[in-house]
């Protein structure tokens, strides 16, 4: 009868001590050895594990049987101290491989590593996890260390020895568990009337979490006294005293401009004025609407009523300046009233043309045109 079996109850006393363990939480790891003294190793069956730690990660072994018909206990020596390696938390998987309500009892000390399985074995044929085991690093700096583990004792159901090689060992880094934040507050900041503050806060100096949040505190308003701020010497800007500039409406006569607007105080141009043009005057009858000018191109109309052909003025005479006022009116330079119109066509053609011009010169100059009606009534 090997020993595991001699010892299975001080194991499971153990593992009632470490209940933690088997339920599967993380716990503490104890220094007691966990298995009778006198137990000589076997330095050939041993297997050495490399582990990297740092200010915020540990190295985590889990710890596995690999393939294995039917095993019924194991009993690991765990040799890590001279690496600068501590033990931290050990958890065991066992719950998580239950078959048909019976578990492997893992019981896992500083130095020891243990389990129990039931009395008729354990199909470990597919592989099982038994524990994760957390290691520390001795420093804040990162590390490299060791974890050697030698078997005193793993039989199968027939005390037949096996082997370490049946069990599997996955080192790597995970983030510490239990990290104790090492807090350092983050000072507040005033706000002043030229900047912004902060409240207070705090991080971890080791991890860099950010614990309390800063929050943003507005700038303070100014506080003017006498046109000068009393907390940072500013001098107070000057608040401009807006006066409207009317709108001015343009003319024929003057121009005219938009509404804009000023600063009574400093005299700032706030809004700028704009010029609107002058509008064109509106004559009739020679005289401008808006403003009465006198249109410097009217010609008023000639009457010429005194029914002679030719007398286009009226003045009983016909001139070349009857002429020339049918040849404007033909070239539509003037306008001529009923009776003038009737006194310029001489020709009788129904329109007033340059050849009824001509005819008029010819009679003032004494070269008439025979049948011409120019010198008659009509």
């Amino acid at each position: 009868m090997n020993i595991l079996k001699k010892a299975a109850a001080v194991i499971l006393s153990a593992a009632l001590i470490a209940s933690a363990a088997v339920s599967g939480a993380a716990h503490s790891v104890s220094d007691e050895s966990g298995a009778s003294a006198g137990i000589v190793r076997s330095a050939a069956a041993s297997k050495k594990i490399e582990l990297k730690t740092s200010a915020n990660t540990y190295g985590k072994i889990t710890v596995s049987v690999k393939s294995q018909k039917k095993i019924t206990g194991i009993l690991l020596q765990l040799d890590y101290s001279s690496t600068g390696l501590a033990l931290n938390t050990a958890t065991s998987k066992a719950l998580v491989t239950a078959k048909d309500g019976k578990y492997p009892n893992v019981v896992i000390s500083k130095e020891r590593f243990s389990v129990l399985f039931p009395s008729d074995g354990y199909d470990c044929s597919k592989g099982v996890d038994l524990a994760e085991l957390m290691f520390a690093g001795s420093s804040s700096a990162a590390s490299n260390g060791s974890v050697t583990f030698t078997v005193l004792e793993m039989y199968d159901t027939d005390d037949k020895e096996i082997g370490i090689d049946a069990l599997g060992f996955k080192a790597e880094s995970s983030p510490d568990p239990v990290h104790v934040h090492n807090v350092v507050i983050d000072s507040a900041v005033a706000a002043t009337c030229k900047r912004t503050g902060k409240t207070e806060g705090s991080h971890c100096a080791a991890c860099g979490e950010i614990l309390v949040e800063q929050q943003i505190i507005p700038k303070l308003d100014h506080n003017y006294v006498n046109g000068v701020c009393t907390m940072c010497g500013e001098k107070e800007p000057h608040v401009h005293e807006i006066v409207t500039d009317k709108a001015i409406a343009a003319t024929c006569t003057t121009e005219g401009k938009t509404e804009g607007s000023h600063c009574a105080t400093c005299g700032e141009v706030i809004t700028a004025q704009k010029t609107i043009p002058k509008k064109d005057h509106n004559f009739v009858d020679g005289v401008c609407t808006f403003c009465g000018e006198i249109d410097p191109d009217y010609e008023p109309p000639i009457e010429g009523n005194t029914g002679i052909y030719g007398d286009v003025t009226g003045d009983s005479f016909i001139t070349s300046e009857d002429a020339l006022i049918v040849l404007r009116c033909a070239v539509g330079l003037t306008t001529l009233q009923e009776n003038a119109q009737k006194a310029a066509d001489v020709d009788a053609s129904g329109d007033i043309t340059s050849s009824d011009a001509l005819e008029i010169l010819r009679y003032s100059l004494d070269l008439r045109s025979p049948g011409a009606k120019t010198g008659t009534a009509f």
